[in-house]
């Protein structure tokens, strides 16, 4: 046993399907038992890497367009703290 564990711990690699993933993980995580590594050595090769590029792009934007609001005191309902 380690120093810096309370318990054995072993390590085992498996690879499951990207269309079977999300079942997997679902049933596997909540038990928090399982610690998951990603394999992938970079992340803007993933999957959904364009569509998080894009959210980021649209907050960008947003926070520009409320900057804009802030500076020339315009008041819109329900505006929301950026």
């Amino acid at each position: 046993m380690s120093l810096f564990r309370s318990a054995p711990m072993r390590y085992y690699e498996l690879y499951i399907p990207a269309e079977e993933a999300y079942h997997a993980v679902s049933k596997v995580a909540p038990e928090k038992f399982v610690e998951f590594l990603d394999a992938s050595p970079n992340n803007f090769h993933k999957p959904f890497a364009n569509d998080v590029r894009r959210c980021e792009e649209v907050l960008a934007k947003l926070d520009h367009v409320f900057k804009q609001l802030r500076k020339y005191k315009i008041d819109l309902p329900d505006m929301p703290d950026v």
